[in-house]
């Protein structure tokens, strides 16, 4: 009994993460090559823009920092589109997962009573399923934002770009 319980809480959160990994690529195949870019030109925009206010110089360096500004604006709004799109493509995986594993809940005992996560049915601590999709998807939040990889991969092959050119 314990065997199969802990199946089935595996089952739904490698279904979960397998979800949101299908959204994610959906996502990238669809905006990612735009999405990167403007985050790696924005990042790197953004050190040119730190460099500069360092050393101020003339009215060079000010015409700078403003083509800078408003290239960073232009940048910024894209990214927040990309972001927003983003999100509203993993709403839906989010709502149909939690709603499918809360409509049909399986009470699985655990070993500790956590308030709003676990309730107490006939002396023991018990969840269910839906909760386990919750945490599952909040374990893969990390990994659907954690895409630094990619951002400096696109970084560095602007610079090395730049580097070649001269």
């Amino acid at each position: 009994m314990a065997l199969t319980l802990l199946l089935y809480e595996l089952y739904i959160v490698l279904l979960v993460l397998a979800g949101l990994a299908l959204t994610e690529y959906m996502f990238y195949r669809i905006a990612g090559k735009w999405f990167f870019r403007a985050r790696a030109e924005l990042e790197i925009l953004v050190e040119e823009h730190r460099r500069i206010t360092r050393s101020i110089g003339g009215k060079k360096d000010r015409r700078k920092l403003g083509k800078i500004r408003a290239r960073a604006y232009t940048l910024s709004g894209s990214v927040r589109r990309f972001t927003l799109y983003r999100v509203l493509m993993l709403i839906p995986v989010y709502v149909l997962f939690s709603v499918v594993f809360l409509v049909r809940g399986v009470a699985v005992p655990v070993e500790y009573c956590i308030p709003f996560f676990s309730f107490t049915y006939e002396g023991a601590c018990v969840t269910t399923t839906g909760h386990i999709a919750v945490l599952s998807f909040l374990v893969g939040l990390p990994l659907v934002q954690d895409d630094l990889i990619a951002v400096l991969m696109f970084k560095k092959a602007r610079l090395w770009s730049r580097i070649r050119a001269g």
